[in-house]
């Protein structure tokens, strides 16, 4: 029994949404129709593409480019070893632990001069500006999209002294200069006290 591919030319298997199938020749052979298998090609990148949220055609592969690393923003925009995709911007997260839940917790951890860690909406752990964040004056936002471009929702919800009772999430803009893994310290609880308060 002929199989699929060998009378349509065919992709075998099926090409994905970033994808289209250059099908294969086809001829006829002692009376029977023979084909080669079709081939893969990837579609244009920026392509649209519904196998990922959001998702965008980059070399082959459906992605986010609003958080995909490699393709931050567009395809082939790739962000540097100490950064995240954000919100289609490569965001700094410098020395900033991977267990850091908010910006209070498990402690204030600094990432540069004026730079606090904190977890965004999305799930990464970010550095961002302290100067201007405010329980009171910063946006509230459920997610970074509710946030300027080049800004990220973060959680800054109080433990003890520190953070917002509400609203517990803000915007925040990225931290101009995080500090590298071998100069960020831990902040002391004197640095905590007040933090993001009015």
């Amino acid at each position: 029994m002929e199989t699929d591919a060998a009378s349509s030319g065919k992709c075998k298997p099926a090409c994905n949404d970033c994808q289209q199938c250059n099908k294969g020749k086809c001829k006829k052979h002692n009376g029977k129709k023979r084909c080669k298998t079709g081939t893969c090609e990837p579609l244009t990148n920026g392509t649209p593409c519904a196998s990922v949220s959001g998702g965008t055609c980059c070399t082959g592969t459906c992605v986010n480019t609003q958080s995909d690393e490699s393709n931050c923003s567009a395809c082939g925009t790739v962000c540097g070893v100490n950064q995240v995709c954000q919100r289609g911007a490569c965001f700094p997260k410098a020395a900033c632990p991977a267990t850091q839940t908010s910006v209070c917790a498990p402690s204030v951890t600094m990432c540069g001069a004026t730079c606090v860690c904190a977890r965004s909406a999305e799930d990464n752990v970010v550095c961002f500006d302290l100067t201007g964040a405010s329980c009171t004056t910063s946006t509230p936002c459920t997610a970074s999209t509710d946030c300027p471009a080049g800004a990220a929702c973060v959680d800054v919800s109080a433990v003890g002294p520190c953070g917002c009772a509400t609203p517990p999430k803000i915007c925040v803009s990225a931290c101009p200069s995080p500090a590298p893994a071998s100069e960020a310290t831990a902040a002391s609880e004197d640095t905590s006290d007040g933090l993001l308060g009015p």
